[in-house]
């Protein structure tokens, strides 16, 4: 009889209800408008120069380390909303824990422009290095986070999101991050060309794991973080 009476109450209790049809449609516009506006916001960093004509040509050289920061932070938002974007093609239901994980995420992604604006005020300064390569951090992770949790509760379609290599490399861009951190305290641009070589990280996995058939993983998809 008790044994009868658990399973009944288990069976009363309600489960997390998913979403699916306009409700994920919905969740999935919201997302892609949070991308756009923070990708659109990120120009109003870049402040065209006032003043005399004859001035124009020193005042265009100090534009160099704004529009650096401005396509750094435009390759940024579109390789994540790729991943995120992947992601949701492959969701079958949401719900509110995921949606309110998408969200942290998506905070993350909305506040990019202001990190930006301080790296092309401010290239020299430790602070805006730092920040910016936190921001970078915590969004690759929180991207692997909501990743592995839609998949490992079932709101996928069950195809993996991403292989080896591609875990391996969202490791190493976390960690080229991380170690960009402390060289801003040293020497801050010598930071942001760490960045650089991040950008590269999966040209060259794909490149040195060719020859093992490993460099797509089972089904050629790219890491979600």
């Amino acid at each position: 009889m008790a044994s009868e009476a658990h399973e009944h109450d288990a069976k009363a209790q309600p489960r997390p209800t998913r979403e699916r049809g306009k409700q994920l449609e919905r969740v999935n516009a919201f997302s892609d408008g949070v991308f756009t506006i923070a990708a659109t916001l990120l120009v109003l960093s870049i402040e065209l120069p006032t003043g005399p004509a004859d001035e124009l040509g020193g005042k265009l050289a100090d534009l160099l380390d704004p529009t650096f920061s401005y396509f750094l932070s435009f390759a940024v938002i579109g390789r994540f909303w790729l991943r995120h974007h992947e992601l949701f093609g492959r969701l079958r239901f949401s719900d509110q824990r995921f949606a309110a994980l998408n969200l942290v995420f998506l905070a993350f992604i909305a506040i990019l422009p202001a990190p930006t604006e301080l790296l092309g005020r401010y290239p020299d300064r430790t602070e805006p290095v730092v920040i910016y390569a936190a921001n970078l951090i915590v969004l690759t992770l929180l991207l692997r986070m909501i990743t592995k949790d839609a998949v490992d509760r079932g709101l996928t379609d069950g195809a993996p999101l991403t292989s080896k290599v591609g875990r391996d490399v969202g490791l190493w861009v976390v960690g080229v991050f991380a170690v960009s951190i402390p060289v801003a305290f040293v020497v801050p641009r010598a930071a942001v060309y760490i960045w650089i070589v991040a950008a590269f990280a999966p040209m060259v996995s794909r490149r040195l794991n060719r020859g093992g058939g490993d460099a797509s993983g089972s089904d050629g998809v790219e890491p979600a973080g």
